[in-house]
């Protein structure tokens, strides 16, 4: 039997990042022709592996082997050359610049003589047609980046990796702000890319993403490989249980809520750029509220308006009976409503601040530092928020910009937790973050709600809404299309409302 030609081979990675063992003499090997997904927490060392084999980190021991032969990446730019290329979550592009130039960025076409050279954008633009015809992307060459959807970007990172000549491509939470049709559209180029004999590298938390296309599977948990083999093997319930040590069942935690009165009502909002159109609803006290809908349904929009993000064009609020003016997120505040938007990179985190700060930017004077906030005192709030919210932080004066993600997204929801909040509205509050962070946030959320609070949440997951939700509101056209007791419904049903237009 012919040995197994891997495109590249990792062989007992091991590395440390201070008192922190990220990877724990890990193996991971992917073959030509073939969609790879990595799974794991936030944590388990997937980020760690990968960047490692795209030349970002050296690795502490352990070897790596591209087509067979042993090799080392000094830099970033070497795994390049040598055919590695990675795309990240948060895209690497320069958005002032046109697709073209930043499928060029680096290997730019020259003219001129000796001393004196200039960008050759013509040429230019007619490779990167070309290339973009030979896909069939719907993409320009002369469009500025800024201007494109966060698909579009993709599909020009991955133009930039195969003009660099990549035969191993590492794809990060590559769906994550994608609709439905444009995460259809990204696979279709996956598989085409696989078909050339292409290595992909898949990470994803979405596993219903992961075991549509994944032909083999690698699930890493606490930095070290708990599995690897093929798709076939493993079910979604599994992986789960190789991730974090429990059955999918036990993800949303037991509810015995018992909502109170009616304390916040919408009549008849409508929106200035007619997104949403007289939307009215009410929420108890005590209550967690879904709000489900397809893309451009108007759920953020919605919350925006109620958040005072939005423009408002006519409707009102009241809150215990009592009509109020809510034109700016400050006067949403005063009246004790807070919204945490949808998080795909940084967005609610200062990274130069630590853990503690970033809890606190909205409490210092609810803690009585409205002037003054001694570093000891901020950090021994922070330790005990982190201790009760399971932050899992190195210290509480560890800065933003090295918490992992579901770290990240736990510090903004608990921040407004403690901030004296009565509404809190969560915009996909578990996007991008895995399996144990989720379970957590879900318990901070009913914690929240036992206590008499009201959480309204936007989700496109309607295994979260039916897990931890009370009601579940659905819009459709920017209109409100349904409103049901989550226990006496079903997600048909949901989807019916949402995506049939029969009213």
């Amino acid at each position: 039997m012919a040995d197994i030609v891997y495109s590249f081979e990792m062989k007992h990675i091991s590395k440390r990042f201070g008192a922190v063992e990220a990877l724990r003499d890990v193996s991971f090997a992917v073959r030509p022709g073939t969609i790879h997904a990595l799974c794991g927490e936030n944590g388990a060392g997937k980020s760690a592996l990968t960047k490692i084999l795209a030349g970002i980190y050296p690795p502490d021991s352990g070897e790596i082997l591209l087509r067979g032969a042993r090799i080392s990446f000094s830099s970033p730019a070497a795994a390049v050359r040598a055919g590695v290329a990675m795309v990240h979550q948060e895209s690497d592009l320069a958005p002032d610049l046109t697709v073209a130039e930043n499928i060029f960025l680096g290997v730019e076409r020259l003219i001129g003589g000796r001393f004196v050279q200039v960008l050759d954008t013509g040429a230019m633009n007619r490779e990167a047609d070309d290339m973009i015809d030979c896909h069939g992307f719907m993409l320009k060459p002369d469009t500025v980046v800024a201007d494109l959807t966060p698909a579009k970007r993709q599909q020009v990172e991955i133009l930039k990796a195969l003009n660099r000549k990549a035969q191993i491509l590492i794809l990060d939470e590559p769906t994550a702000s994608l609709s439905l049709r444009e995460m259809q559209e990204l696979f279709a180029i996956i598989r085409e890319l696989r078909n050339t004999g292409m290595a992909v590298v898949y990470i994803s938390h979405r596993l219903d993403v992961v075991l549509d296309i994944a032909d083999e599977v690698t699930v890493l948990r606490d930095g070290a490989q708990v599995f690897s083999g093929a798709r076939s093997a493993v079910t979604a319930d599994r992986v789960v249980k190789l991730m974090v040590g429990r059955e999918l069942e036990e993800l949303y935690p037991a509810s015995d809520a018992r909502p109170g009165r009616v304390f916040f009502e919408a009549r008849e909002l409508s929106d200035r750029s007619g997104r949403v159109s007289r939307v009215g609803f009410t929420l108890r006290r005590g209550e967690i509220v879904g709000l489900a809908g397809l893309v451009g349904s108007g759920r953020s929009e919605t919350a925006e308006l109620v958040s005072g993000v939005g423009n408002l064009r006519s409707g009102s609020i009241l809150i215990d009976g009592e009509k109020v003016d809510i034109r700016s997120p400050r006067e949403a505040l005063k009246r004790k409503i807070a919204f945490v938007p949808d998080d795909r990179t940084w967005y609610g985190i200062i990274p130069c601040l630590s853990g503690a700060a970033n809890l606190l930017l909205a409490g210092y004077v609810r803690f009585g530092m409205r002037f003054f906030a001694p570093p000891w005192r901020e950090r021994r709030i922070g330790e005990r928020f982190g201790r009760r919210f399971g932050f899992g932080w190195p210290s509480a004066r560890t800065r933003g910009a090295e918490l992992d993600a579901g770290t990240r997204r736990k510090i903004q929801i608990a921040r407004w937790m403690i901030s004296g909040a009565e509404l809190l509205i969560l915009d996909e509050p578990t996007r991008g973050v895995g399996v144990e962070v989720r379970r957590q946030i879900y318990e901070m959320m009913l914690k929240f709600a036992k206590r008499g609070r009201t959480i309204l949440l936007i989700s496109s997951n309607l295994n979260e809404l039916f897990g931890v939700t009370d009601r579940i509101l659905v819009m459709r056209n920017g209109r409100m299309a349904g409103n049901l007791n989550t226990k006496e419904s079903t997600p048909e049903e949901v989807m019916h409302l949402a995506a049939v237009d029969d009213l």
